[in-house]
């Protein structure tokens, strides 16, 4: 089973005006219109079987509002993840209340939501999160849309998975985007007896632009059963990311075991017994 562990999509009322936005702003070309049934459309046309999507709310009013939309569209092939906004006053029962409708983790993205991961008011959320059972996704590294600063740095991802032992946490875009070398350098001398089990990076926003060398060094640091493949659509091709992601499993030294492992296998770990 082909699953894409970061894609993206919104209502059919806003999809269009959304994707504009972010097209202007980040100079990319989206490969669907950014609707469900969009996404459907382009997991049939690429063979991908299974799609976790991974809404982000920009200000706190959002989160409800896309966690309802998210649980009302889930199954059939997509596993949503709930949104939180930090500067929400409820987080703890929006998480809560996102859990309870089977919306499987959480995703956060530090710079679009103006936090740093490792500030101390974001311990309780995180407690909350995990005691769920939920796993959580981070935008890691710079995001190709907005200026700087870059809120979650290597050194960040290191202080939030040591505070957290055992949880389960994905750092998108091979841990860092444009941060690749500072990402395997920062965890390999945070953890010189290997990244702890509950962490995962994923694949998205990869084939044009980390190269074979920075896939291998991250598969080196991580292991086969700790990267999962993902687009970032609309804004990456399916059938081309996989492609590209085979080409450099092969190149790595790797095998076909490790490209099943990081295009489905991994990704039913973390989340197969919560699939609807």
């Amino acid at each position: 089973m082909i699953t894409d562990f970061h894609t993206h999509a919104f209502a059919d009322a806003i999809a269009a005006r959304a994707i504009e936005k972010l097209a202007a702003a980040s100079g990319q070309t989206p490969y669907y219109d950014g609707t469900v049934s969009g996404l459907r459309g382009k997991m049939k046309a690429s063979g991908v079987d299974l799609s976790v999507v991974a809404p982000v709310a920009t200000k706190p009013t959002q989160c409800r509002t896309i966690n309802a939309w998210a649980a009302e569209n889930s199954g059939d092939g997509l596993v949503f993840l709930a949104s939180l906004h930090p500067d929400c006053e409820n987080c703890k029962e929006i998480i809560a209340s996102a859990a309870a409708d089977g919306l499987k983790g959480v995703k956060l993205h530090p710079d679009y939501q103006g936090f740093y991961p490792d500030e101390e008011r974001m311990k309780p959320i995180y407690d909350e999160i995990f005691s769920r059972g939920m796993f959580l996704l981070f935008h890691s590294g710079e995001d190709i849309g907005l200026p700087p600063p870059v809120h979650l740095t290597p050194d960040r991802a290191v202080k939030v998975v040591k505070a957290f032992p055992g949880a389960k946490i994905v750092f998108a875009h091979l841990g860092g985007f444009r941060l690749y070398k500072e990402f395997v350098a920062a965890f390999k001398e945070a953890f010189p007896e290997g990244v702890p089990d509950g962490v995962y990076i994923d694949t998205s926003m990869g084939a044009n632009y980390y190269d074979a060398a920075d896939f291998a060094a991250a598969l080196s640091l991580m292991g086969p059963s700790h990267i999962l493949f993902g687009t970032d659509g609309p804004w990456g091709d399916a059938a081309h990311e996989l492609a590209v992601l085979k080409e450099r499993v092969f190149a790595a030294g790797a095998d076909e075991t490790v490209y099943k492992k990081i295009t489905g296998e991994n990704a039913l770990a973390l989340i197969g017994d919560r699939i609807k």
